[in-house]
């Protein structure tokens, strides 16, 4: 009987040695190395100068919170697991792995090994279940690389590969991205134009600019586009250098309402004053698709403002669809019920145009430059391919508007297609509020445009 208790005590406490080595080195999902026991591996080697020759892979993976949204968390975290134990049989006894949290993980590697190992992170095929039966996701990544040197610490390492996996989630921007010095600066001018965006909100620096759309039927003004812009003085920041840095961090929702509710108030002073205002389109991140008060919010601003709803159009992107659809599909609904006009913009940039057109009730389309570039190039593929585009939009009922309209070859091509809604810089370019609103009191264009 006292060797019985003793084995079992024994086989007990042996248990809880496990499990407390577990709950300290392993990440509970995907039983890799979590980030404090790779942190003691990777210093413990650096020690013994045993990396060099080694690389560092941060690794993110895309699309894993749409998988949340369309199957539940339960899929993703499977998905997890999975990739995780696929990924390590590619590990060898001397490399390292872990997740660093999130849909982050971590991969200590060989320098010969970077190419093998960036080309299974390209594509991880991973089966789950669901609710209709076994499913197989390919989980794609994007890579942040950092080459370790002998006097790194894990601090480090860990920042540097977090600062390229990072700047490789910005739009445009290859999936694989090695960390260099110019990477640091980067952040700091990150840092420098957030804290400025700050400031400038609360001394309202940005201003809302407006671009004409014109009816080439008469060449008349018959809409505009409300474009941010941010005064610091006498100089213009470049939206390029802040819209995007925004979308990342989160605040452009802010903005969004902050330019909305110029454009409402501006529209307001201008019915005040006996100027007859245009139909306003303003444009909203697919973020906002993510709260629950995204319309209730559009619809307070418009009603403080007593504005006419017949001069409100709300523009999101077409990315916004397939990112968000049941959320997007909501929300114009919403919108039609109050009278207000929902437009897609970069239409044709993304996957599911057709079914977005045809499952959505959005009452313009906004065709994307890119198309529009090509006109009078010689490229007939391309011209046959916006004429097509065009005529099937106008058979959905949707009106359709051609951005980015610069030449009078455009222009000509798209009047002989019967499309006449333009918007570009052959007609105008984006006008400040007091130029705007010269232009609203003498809305006809010349017809010598050129």
């Amino acid at each position: 009987l006292i060797i019985t208790i003793v084995i079992i005590s024994l086989i007990g406490y042996s248990r809880c040695i496990r499990i407390t080595y577990d709950i300290v080195n392993k990440d509970a999902l995907t039983q890799v190395y979590n980030t404090g026991r790779l942190g003691r591996e990777v210093t413990r080697l650096l020690k013994k100068g045993k990396l060099d020759g080694y690389i560092c892979i941060c690794s993110n993976i895309k699309g894993l919170s749409l998988v949340n949204r369309r199957h539940g968390t339960h899929v993703g975290d499977m998905a997890l697991k999975n990739f995780a134990a696929s990924m390590a049989k590619a590990i060898n006894k001397d490399e390292r792995m872990a997740r660093v949290g999130g849909d982050n993980f971590m991969f200590i590697v060989r320098k010969e090994r970077e190419e093998e190992i960036l080309k299974l992170l390209e594509k991880v095929s991973v089966p789950v279940h669901t609710d209709d039966g076994v499913m197989v996701l390919n989980l794609e990544n994007r890579c942040g690389i950092y080459v370790i040197e002998s006097t790194d610490r894990f601090g480090a390492i860990l920042d540097a590969a977090y600062l390229a996996v990072h700047r490789a989630k910005q739009p445009s921007v290859p999936d694989n991205i090695w960390y260099d010095k110019n990477l640091l600066q980067q952040v700091f001018e990150r840092k420098s134009i957030l804290t400025q965006y700050k400031k400038g909100i609360a001394n309202r620096e940005f201003v809302a600019y407006y671009q004409p759309k014109v009816d080439m039927k008469d060449n008349k003004l018959n809409g505009c586009e409300a474009l941010v812009r941010w005064k610091q003085g006498e100089q213009l920041v470049p939206p390029f250098k802040f819209i995007p840095l925004l979308e990342d961090d989160g605040s452009i929702t802010d903005l969004d309402f902050y330019i909305f509710e110029n454009v409402c108030r501006d529209i307001r002073e201008w019915i005040d004053a006996g100027v007859t205002p245009v139909r306003t389109s303003s444009n909203f991140s697919k973020l906002h698709l993510q709260k629950r008060d995204f319309a209730e919010h559009v619809l307070d601003i418009i009603s403080r403002y007593n504005v006419p709803h017949q001069y409100i159009e709300v523009e999101l992107t077409e990315s916004s669809g397939y990112e968000n659809f049941q959320a997007f599909k909501d929300f114009v609904e919403v919108m039609n019920t109050n009278d207000i006009y929902v437009s897609i913009d970069d239409f044709g940039t993304g996957y599911s145009s057709l079914s977005l057109l045809k499952d959505l009730n959005v009452n313009v389309v906004k065709l994307d430059k890119s198309f529009i570039d090509g006109i009078g190039s010689g490229d007939v593929t391309n011209e046959n391919l916006v004429k097509n585009v065009i005529h099937m939009i106008r058979d959905l009922n949707r009106d359709v508007i051609c951005e980015g309209v610069e030449t009078r070859i455009q222009a000509d091509f798209l009047k002989e297609i019967d499309c006449y809604m333009v918007q570009g810089y052959l007609y105008d370019k984006p006008l400040p509020h007091d130029e705007f609103e010269e232009r609203l009191k003498h809305p006809q264009y010349e017809n010598n445009i050129s």
